[in-house]
């Protein structure tokens, strides 16, 4: 095999492979159902990933009594599906399954439970981190100022993708397009 042909079949695949993961994001951003989730808002910054906005989702911590399984099973590792049901102003986490559910109409994240040993299960969505501009304003500043809700999107199968932050109800683009500039941004 020539040294063009043995390039072109090791690059091929890493492409196709990086192309699939950005079109499923967008497929989901697409055709998900959207649901408003509350935040816990703190914001760190780390050098090798660039500024976001941590956004915890308040329904990772999903009381144990809503899980479908025997109690003294543990869950730790395992792949759940949240179901979740419409309040005000957000949505709540009503009940752990094992798997997707049938109905088209039910909307469950997809996560992985990362703690079981208290009386809340952890579930990690891969929902925890909200990128914005080296100099923006950071809504976390002073803390607990401002609502935070996380605007998600959820696939029938429960893949989900972070589509936009509200900051008090307004998208954070807004919201931030009215700060002072350069306030909340780091030194």
């Amino acid at each position: 095999m020539n040294s063009t042909l043995r390039f072109w079949a090791a690059v091929v695949p890493s492409f196709l492979f990086v192309a699939a993961i950005a079109m499923r994001a967008e497929w989901t951003l697409r055709t998900g159902r959207e649901v408003h989730l509350a935040v816990r808002a703190y914001d760190p910054m780390d050098a090798l990933s660039g500024r976001y906005l941590a956004v915890p989702l308040a329904i990772e911590r999903v009381d144990r009594g809503a899980a479908a399984r025997d109690e003294q099973r543990s869950l730790l590792g395992r792949v759940v599906w949240v179901r979740l049901e419409p309040g005000e102003p957000f949505w709540l986490a009503a009940e752990v399954l094992d798997a997707p559910p049938g109905d088209p109409d039910v909307v469950a994240l997809r996560g992985t439970v990362v703690n079981d040993q208290q009386a809340d299960l952890w579930v990690d969505y891969g929902l925890d981190r909200f990128f914005i501009p080296q100099d923006a304003a950071d809504p976390t500043v002073p803390r607990n100022a401002h609502r935070l809700t996380a605007v998600v999107r959820v696939t029938r199968e429960g893949t989900s993708a972070l589509a936009d932050l509200l900051v008090d109800g307004e998208t954070y683009a807004d919201w931030n397009a009215r700060q002072p500039r350069g306030s909340g941004a780091p030194r």
